[in-house]
């Protein structure tokens, strides 16, 4: 992500809690980037240092509540939460996940209901998007072009009802509230 996004800001601060991903990423010398090894739970940030806070597979893995607080607090008023996490309300996925548990990592939890207003009640979420649904099955079976582009279709029109929560993902941009958890 630091290649891509360090091209289109003045400052980039990556942060993971692995010294060997951090180490990684000093080796590519980029310009405008600081690697910090930390726990995403403790950022070691000052309050409203961030414009923008950007979060990808990752809150899942975390304990949400302290880690919503702590990019809260280091986002500045109005700051933005840009952000893609994997759901755990389709049952046929939850079947999934359970039958292949060595795929993932132990401390994995899918966003569920809660997680999701969990998210809204820290952040304005202004775009939302579900991914994943019939289009997956393209990753099972090998498909024409022309029906995966169909699926994709399928699948754009679904997220605007109420399936959009038997998806796979879920990803968006949600704005700084100023209330607190």
């Amino acid at each position: 992500m630091a290649i891509l996004y360090s091209g289109f800001v003045k400052d980039y601060q990556g942060c993971d809690i692995s010294d060997l991903a951090i180490s990684k990423a000093n080796g590519l010398q980029l310009l405008n980037c600081n690697f910090t090894c930390c726990d995403a739970h403790h950022l070691p940030y000052s309050d409203g240092s961030f414009d923008v806070v950007v979060v990808s597979s990752l809150l899942h893995h975390l304990d949400l509540r302290v880690a919503l607080l702590e990019v809260h607090r280091v986002l500045n008023n109005g700051g933005k939460l840009i952000f893609r996490e994997p759901l755990g309300i389709n049952p046929i996925f939850t079947l999934y996940r359970w039958l292949t548990p060595n795929v993932r990592t132990p401390d994995e939890r899918p966003f569920t209901f809660s997680d999701i207003g969990l998210v809204k009640s820290q952040f304005d979420v202004t775009e939302s998007v579900y991914f994943g649904f019939l289009a997956l099955l393209c990753s099972v079976i090998k498909l024409p072009k022309t029906l995966h582009s169909g699926l994709l279709t399928m699948d754009r029109v679904l997220s605007k009802t109420l399936v959009k929560y038997l998806f796979w993902q879920w990803s968006g941009i949600g704005i700084k509230k100023s209330n607190r958890i």
